[in-house]
């Protein structure tokens, strides 16, 4: 249970002599959005380096630029959508622009 816990900052000191696996292991943990050093942050490092050894490196094809440029279209269509309303989300419509049975929007 010690080591599940462990900040991954400490775990990769405590497995690795080196800084190449200790760098892997941490740039896997920070994918986690968890500081490197709070508790748990090593596990995830662990674990996501765990999957890409089974199943490689997720990679966008493209390469990052098609990544941007897609979430760049993503976020322009979503400005030029249909306007969401609270009451909307609040309902589960998720601003469909289709008409409400008020007649809004």
């Amino acid at each position: 249970m010690r080591f599940l816990m462990l900040p991954a900052r400490r775990m990769t000191h405590e497995l690795f002599d080196g800084d190449v696996a200790r760098v892997l292991l941490l740039g896997n943990a920070m994918h986690a959005d968890t500081p490197v050093d709070a508790p748990g942050s090593g596990v995830m490092g662990y674990l996501l380096t765990m999957l890409a050894q089974d199943d490689g490196y997720v990679v966008p094809v493209g390469g990052a630029g098609a990544l941007s440029a897609a979430m760049a279209e993503r976020a322009r269509r979503r400005r030029t959508g249909p306007l969401r309303r609270r009451g909307d989300l609040d309902r589960g419509q998720w601003g469909s622009g289709h008409p409400r049975s008020d007649g809004g929007r």
